[in-house]
C-alpha cells in the first residue's frame, strides 16, 4: 500500500468516524471505478462495506466487475436477483455474464427474470455454454451484416449507433439464417465504392471456431488470428 492509499483510506475513516458521509461520498466517487475498485479491495472489511453502499448507483455495476472474484462475492451475496440485475444493467453482456458465474446456481434464474427481455435473452445465450470454451467465453457485442447489401447501406446503418461495440475492426457477414460467411472489415468499407456490394469486399478467407471449442484449442487459434463465428440474430440492415 502505498503513502497516497494510506492517505486515502486515513481521510475516509476520519470521515466515516465523524458522520461526514457526504464528505466521502464526494471523494470516493470521484474516483474512476478501477481506482474505486481499489480502495474496496485495500480497506479493511468494516470500511469496504460502507464504501460499498455508498458508491454511486450509476458506476456500481463498473466498479463490481473490477474487483476479485473474493470481493465481488462478499457484495453480490448482500443482494437480491432485482439488485444484481440493477447493478449490472447496462454492462457489456460477457461482463454481465462474468458476475453471473460468481453466484449459485439457483439465483441466475431470479436475476434472469428481473433483466429486460432483450438482456436476458443475450445473457442467456451465453450462459449455455461451459466457462472453458469458445461460446462461453466469446464476446457477443458484435454487428451482423448480409453480402447482397451495398457498403451504403451498411454506412447509413452505423450511422444510428451512438457508439460502435468495443473493438469494432470488422463487421461479421452472415447469411439469412445467420451462418457465418466472413468479415468485413471498415478500413475496407470506407474505402470503398458506395454502390459495392458487400459480397464483393468481404473477407472470406476467415475461419469460424465452433462454440464448443476448449479454451485451450480457441488460445491455438487465436495465435493463428482465426474469428469466433458470431451467434446473435442477423441485424435487418434493408
Amino acid at each position: 500500500m502505498n503513502n497516497n492509499d494510506n492517505s486515502l483510506l486515513a481521510r475516509l475513516g476520519n470521515a466515516i468516524d465523524s458522520g461526514t458521509l457526504n464528505q466521502v461520498r464526494h471523494i470516493l466517487n470521484n474516483l474512476s471505478p478501477p481506482d474505486i475498485a481499489h480502495q474496496l479491495e485495500i480497506a479493511p472489511p468494516r470500511l469496504r462495506n460502507i464504501l460499498w453502499e455508498i458508491v454511486d448507483p450509476e458506476i456500481s455495476g463498473e466498479v463490481l466487475q473490477e474487483l476479485s472474484d473474493d470481493i465481488q462475492l462478499e457484495f453480490l451475496n448482500q443482494m437480491d436477483g432485482a439488485e444484481v440485475a440493477s447493478i449490472t444493467e447496462g454492462l457489456d453482456v460477457d461482463d454481465i455474464v462474468d458476475i453471473l458465474q460468481q453466484l449459485p446456481d439457483r439465483v441466475i434464474p431470479e436475476v434472469l427474470k428481473a433483466m429486460s427481455v432483450q438482456d436476458r435473452l443475450r445473457v442467456e445465450s451465453v450462459l449455455t455454454y461451459s466457462e472453458d470454451t469458445a461460446g462461453g467465453l466469446m464476446d457477443t457485442e458484435v454487428i451482423t451484416v448480409r453480402p447482397d447489401i451495398t457498403v451504403d447501406v451498411v454506412l447509413r446503418y452505423l450511422r444510428r449507433f451512438e457508439e460502435l461495440p468495443d473493438i469494432t475492426d470488422n463487421l461479421f457477414v452472415v447469411s439469412r439464417n445467420d451462418t457465418f460467411l466472413g468479415t468485413l472489415p471498415l478500413s475496407k468499407m470506407l474505402t470503398s465504392s458506395p454502390n459495392t456490394s458487400v459480397r464483393e469486399v468481404m473477407n472470406t478467407e476467415v475461419e469460424a471456431i465452433h462454440v464448443n471449442l476448449t479454451d485451450s484449442d480457441v488460445d491455438s487459434y487465436f495465435s493463428a488470428k482465426i474469428w469466433f463465428q458470431p451467434r446473435l440474430s442477423t441485424i435487418n440492415t434493408a
